[in-house]
């Protein structure tokens, strides 16, 4: 019994201190265009759960793989300032390729917290 109390105090202990350091909701989870018809264009939502402002910085990376697009995907703002309790979209587009065979590739979106400054009165 008192293992079992120890590894429930632990777990809460977890979840009061590490689950709300990561207040953030992404969505939508996938990007599945076509990117061969010029409708290259998504958009994707971040909210901020937690009662503080966040500012989150928006990337693409190589996926390392034979089907990485990274090269041809832009991302509008690289930045975002989110309020408490609020939600902001950011777009994404992946500009045509004629040089690209049929099928389906992918790319890597990162969405990195940035510290932001903290003024005191």
């Amino acid at each position: 019994m008192k293992k079992f109390l120890m590894s429930a105090l632990f777990t809460f202990m977890f979840v009061v201190n590490v689950v709300p350091s990561y207040a953030l909701k992404f969505y939508p989870l996938n990007y599945d265009k076509r990117i061969d018809k010029g409708d290259g264009y998504g958009e994707f939502t971040i909210v901020n759960t937690s009662k503080e402002p966040m500012r989150w910085k928006i990337s693409v990376s190589n996926t390392k793989k034979d089907t990485d697009i990274s090269r041809l995907v832009t991302v509008y703002p690289k930045v975002l300032t989110i309020e408490p309790l609020s939600e902001k979209s950011f777009k994404v587009y992946v500009k045509e390729d004629s040089s690209l065979k049929e099928g389906e590739y992918s790319f890597n979106l990162n969405v990195n917290p940035l510290k932001s400054p903290n003024v005191q009165k």
